[in-house]
């Protein structure tokens, strides 16, 4: 907590810091900037200066601060929890980021770039890594991917069994038969998507593995479709 801060205030070694992008770090949460420490920060974005440590005058500065946050800064800032007239200064600009479940596609992509041994994912470690709900977000894909890379046996696939206990335990629930759609209006959807499963998937609002297990069940062949 107050990396942010530090970052702008405390670079003594390095008093000319006109033009910096100032990021704060994914662990330093704004919402958590100490009390203390957000006059500083304040005072830097409206008058444009600072003192580093152990300096005896303050330099000019020109920064720019991107900082991230879990909490709602604006509910926190009316409530008197977070400096009012320092929200209004960092927020000239608010991106919301949708949570990692909601990004599900993201999620695969995304862990093999992070690790340094793996190129590929099974369709069962797939399957448990759609389907986890990712609560810690993108920190719990680096910390699986760090997993993956220091503790377990080397691979260049990613299988289930490589997975912590509590991903390895991630299944899809199964629909029911009365829910299944009819052997023809999949047939169709393939017909009109061109044997393409994933559009098919997105067309009757499924995952791709449980259409998989429709089609084996109707015993469909998707490639039949493809122009």
């Amino acid at each position: 907590a107050g990396a942010c801060g530090e970052i702008l205030v405390g670079r003594g070694d390095h008093p000319h810091v006109d033009g910096v992008l100032a990021v704060c770090p994914q662990r330093a949460d704004l919402a958590l900037l100490p009390s203390a420490q957000q006059p500083a920060l304040l005072r830097v974005l409206q008058e444009g200066k600072v003192r580093p440590l152990g300096a005896d005058r303050e330099h000019p500065v020109d920064v720019r601060v991107v900082a991230a946050t879990h909490q709602d800064l604006a509910t926190r800032a009316r409530t008197g929890q977070f400096r009012e007239d320092l929200w209004a200064r960092l927020a000239t600009l608010t991106v919301p980021v949708a949570p990692l479940r909601t990004r599900r596609v993201e999620v695969l992509p995304t862990l093999l770039s992070m690790s340094r041994t793996r190129s590929a994912v099974s369709v069962g470690a797939a399957e448990a890594l759609l389907t986890h709900a990712w609560p810690r977000n993108h920190r719990e894909l680096q910390q699986l991917a760090a997993h993956l890379d220091v503790l377990v046996e080397p691979s260049p696939r990613i299988e289930r069994a490589h997975l912590p206990a509590d991903l390895r335990a991630q299944t899809l629930e199964p629909v029911p038969s009365e829910q299944r759609p009819s052997k023809a209006s999949i047939e169709a959807a393939l017909a009109r998507e061109q044997g393409n499963v994933a559009a098919v998937a997105r067309v009757l609002d499924v995952h791709r593995n449980q259409l998989y297990r429709w089609l084996d069940a109707y015993g469909i062949d998707a490639r039949r479709f493809r122009g």
